[in-house]
């Protein structure tokens, strides 16, 4: 594949990049009064662009971009939550792959909470790879990652599924695609979600005035 399109003439090959380019920020064009805070919002739309679509890997903390790090991995204590709100609001859904991810590896968030809650119960801890696992053994007594509210070990995270469920719920808010609602599990680290749902068992989040 690499020798054929090295062969193609360089015009021809970046036609349909500018034009990937050109289509997606005129999905997001807003004018500024402040020139600072303008070249911010390009730059950010830039690196979201970058570095997510809907069908690859939820971002890790620093993107694509190979560096030395102390977190080269995905983080859901808020980072990954944070990195895909500007999708919502620049109306790029096309980049969403949180909730996609949600979906299609939802069975296997069960095996990071403790035991005796994986009938009912998901949930995602501090750091996964790119199938939403936790690299380590899983512990049947304590729950490896997300832990057990009231014990110290290992830390009790069990707050980050729920804002990533946030995130599915802005998607949702943005397409009104109704087959979004039914990502969300009824668990959460061991805490039965207080979602209410309708009778086809999609969620209701609770409206606040």
């Amino acid at each position: 594949m690499v020798r054929a399109r090295a062969a193609v003439p360089y015009d021809l090959l970046v036609l349909p990049h500018r034009g990937w380019w050109r289509r997606y920020y005129r999905k997001s064009f807003l004018s500024l009064p402040d020139a600072r805070s303008q070249r911010f919002y390009w730059i950010q739309l830039y690196k979201i662009a970058s570095a997510a679509r809907k069908d690859a890997p939820v971002m890790a903390t620093c993107g694509p971009w190979l560096e030395p790090t102390p977190w080269p991995n995905t983080w859901w204590n808020l980072n990954v939550q944070l990195e895909y709100w500007l999708t919502h609001g620049s109306n790029h859904l096309e980049l969403d792959a949180v909730t996609r991810a949600l979906s299609e590896f939802r069975g296997r968030l069960s095996a990071e909470v403790s035991a005796r809650y994986r009938a009912d119960s998901m949930g995602i801890p501090r750091t996964t790879d790119t199938r939403l696992v936790n690299g380590g053994a899983t512990d049947p007594g304590t729950g490896y990652g997300v832990g057990v509210p009231g014990r110290e070990t290992p830390t009790p995270e069990v707050g980050n599924l729920t804002w990533a469920l946030h995130n599915v719920w802005l998607s949702y808010r943005h397409t009104m695609d109704r087959a979004v609602l039914h990502v969300g599990p009824a668990r959460q680290g061991g805490r039965r979600a207080r979602v209410p749902r309708s009778a086809d068992g999609a969620l209701r989040p609770a409206q606040h005035e």
